[in-house]
């Protein structure tokens, strides 16, 4: 089962995790009947609908609040893809579980489908479903109730651009650092810096409330420049303390437009006296590259000083095999999606195991990024990926509680990329 995937899900404020209500979307009476019984059993209110166009109209008009949907996806009249394109459609982000007598590369194709149109999943089954399943998917959206219903609403949250640029400009964003180990020996040979807001009023805030409303609005640089020079000051004490780790910082594409881009980074490190050979710029691909010529000058050029270049998110959306030839990397990472699925789904796997082989083909370092369970780390281990990243290991820390853990771990005499 692929993992849950959860943006701004939609339910009633009287919602209580005792009195669920599912949808269930089944042509077949029999198979219906059944589901709908084992359901009741968990103390779950129960609608009923035939096809997907049934489905919509409970939902919109029959005054039941829904709190799940479990559907098919072969039925007449409108298909399970067709319902889960409507309802996204329609902003109905109700959780949904897929089940299919379908092979379950299909079903899974599905999933996929749902998470494109930021629809919480609860996973993909294959037909006929076990108690077992179905207590599982009861309980996945029990706890997304629960979560949905304590979570700020997203108006309380919106911020306008000027307010995160002044709380750039105020020192309120700052960077926590999550370790990279390297996977033979267990030490640490990397940090990522991630931006985190530091609110005087809200707390802490995560990247995601504001990166996109800051590349959307052509102010990405800003933050950027911003957490590097920080960054940088922070990892030239580390440097000059004789942990010999290497600094990463995210690079989005939109900044990479930026004719004078290369010179503002390389003004930067040289300023905090860390070499440039300790900084590596990990080319996040948020969206395609208007502008290719100016990217690839600015990406040759910071390559050419003596920084890494690591191709982010590998095997998603645009970072792709083309930008393997295309620039001059030093390191690839792994998405966190086929780390998490890989146990589970040989295709995950399959494109993990490649991903890695094409790295040491090439000559190029690999990261695993989100890896939370030993199991993970002993299969990446054995493929040969040279060092991964995630809660298995350390969530981002600030960058005292970053050094508390250096002081504890000996320092890393792997050298870093040139």
């Amino acid at each position: 089962m692929m993992g849950i995937a959860m943006r701004e899900v939609k339910y009633p404020s009287g919602t209580t995790i005792d009195k669920a209500r599912v949808l269930i979307v089944e042509d077949d009476d029999f198979q219906r009947k059944i589901i709908t019984r084992q359901l009741q059993s968990n103390q779950l209110e129960v609608l009923e609908a035939g096809d997907g166009a049934e489905a919509l109209h409970i939902i919109r008009h029959s005054g039941h609040a829904v709190d799940f949907i479990l559907c098919d996806l072969d039925m007449p009249t409108m298909d399970g893809m067709e319902f889960i394109r409507n309802l996204s459609d329609n902003n109905l982000l109700i959780p949904i579980a897929l089940m299919s007598a379908r092979e379950i590369r299909v079903i899974h194709s599905v999933e996929l489908m749902c998470e494109a149109f930021t629809m919480p999943t609860l996973g993909s089954f294959q037909k006929p479903l076990s108690q077992k399943q179905l207590d599982s998917i009861t309980r996945q959206a029990k706890v997304l109730a629960i979560s949905a219903q304590s979570a700020p609403s997203t108006e309380d949250a919106a911020f306008s651009v000027s307010q995160v640029l002044s709380a750039i400009e105020r020192g309120e964003i700052i960077p926590f650092f999550q370790p990279k180990f390297c996977l033979r020996d267990n030490r640490i040979v990397g940090a990522e810096a991630l931006a985190r807001w530091q609110h005087p009023t809200n707390g802490f805030i995560p990247p995601d409330s504001f990166i996109g409303l800051l590349e959307q609005s052509g102010n990405i640089d800003q933050l950027t420049l911003s957490i590097l020079e920080q960054s940088c000051q922070i990892a030239a004490g580390w440097y000059q303390q004789g942990y010999n780790i290497c600094l990463a910082v995210n690079l989005s594409t939109v900044s990479l437009q930026n004719k004078a881009l290369s010179e503002r980074i390389c003004s930067i490190v040289e300023a905090s006296g860390l070499p440039n050979s300790a900084v590596t710029l990990e080319v996040t691909e948020s969206a395609a590259i208007a502008n290719l010529g100016y990217a690839l000058e600015n990406l040759t050029r910071l390559r050419m000083r003596g920084f890494g270049i690591s191709i982010d998110d590998f095997g998603t959306g645009f970072a792709s095999m083309e930008q393997l030839r295309r620039i001059a990397l030093t390191e690839l990472k792994i998405d966190r999606s086929f780390v998490s699925t890989m146990l589970e789904e040989k295709e995950s796997f399959a494109i993990v195991q490649s991903s890695i082989e094409i790295a040491n083909r090439l000559n190029l370092t690999t990261v695993a990024e989100g890896v939370e369970t030993e199991e993970q780390r002993a299969m990446l281990s054995a493929a040969t990926c040279h060092h991964a990243q995630g809660y298995l290991f350390s969530k981002p820390l600030p960058a005292d509680e970053f050094e508390k853990l250096l002081q504890n771990i000996e320092p890393s005499t792997e050298n870093n990329p040139a």
